[in-house]
C-alpha cells in the first residue's frame, strides 16, 4: 500500500491502557517513508477531550476520501512510529488532507506538543 503526507490511515497505538486501533494522520514526508518503510502520524479520535492537546478535525479539512465519524479530533501530544505492515486496511483508505490544513496542524503540534512558537 502507498503512503503519503496526509493520509488518514488506520493503526494500533500503544496507549496507557492496551493497543487500541485509531485512524491518523500520517505526518512523515514521502522520501522519508519510502527510505524507511516506516512513519509517524498523530492519533485521531471521537472521545471528546477539552484540552490543550485537543485539535477539531473538520470534514471539510479532506481532499479525498471519508471518515465514517461525526465527531473526530485529533490529539495533538499522541504521535507515534509505525512501519507500513500495521496499517489496518479499511474505508480510510485514499482519504487525505487538505494541505492548507495540514499545515495548520503541524504549526499546532509544534506549538503544544514541542513547545515551538
Amino acid at each position: 500500500m502507498a503512503v503519503y503526507q496526509r493520509h488518514i490511515v488506520e493503526v494500533p497505538f500503544n496507549l496507557t491502557q492496551r493497543v487500541e486501533n485509531h485512524p491518523a494522520i500520517v505526518l512523515s514526508t514521502t522520501e522519508a517513508i519510502e527510505h524507511e518503510e516506516a512513519f509517524i502520524a498523530v492519533m485521531m479520535t471521537s472521545t471528546k477531550m477539552d484540552d490543550e492537546y485537543t485539535w477539531l478535525f473538520d470534514k471539510s479539512m479532506l481532499e479525498s476520501g471519508r471518515l465514517d465519524k461525526s465527531y473526530v479530533e485529533v490529539r495533538l501530544h499522541l504521535i507515534s512510529y509505525f512501519k507500513i505492515s500495521d496499517i489496518i486496511h479499511n474505508s480510510y483508505t485514499g482519504t487525505r488532507m487538505r494541505l492548507l490544513d495540514f499545515n495548520s496542524l503541524v504549526a499546532r503540534i509544534n506549538r503544544v506538543a514541542f513547545g515551538q512558537k
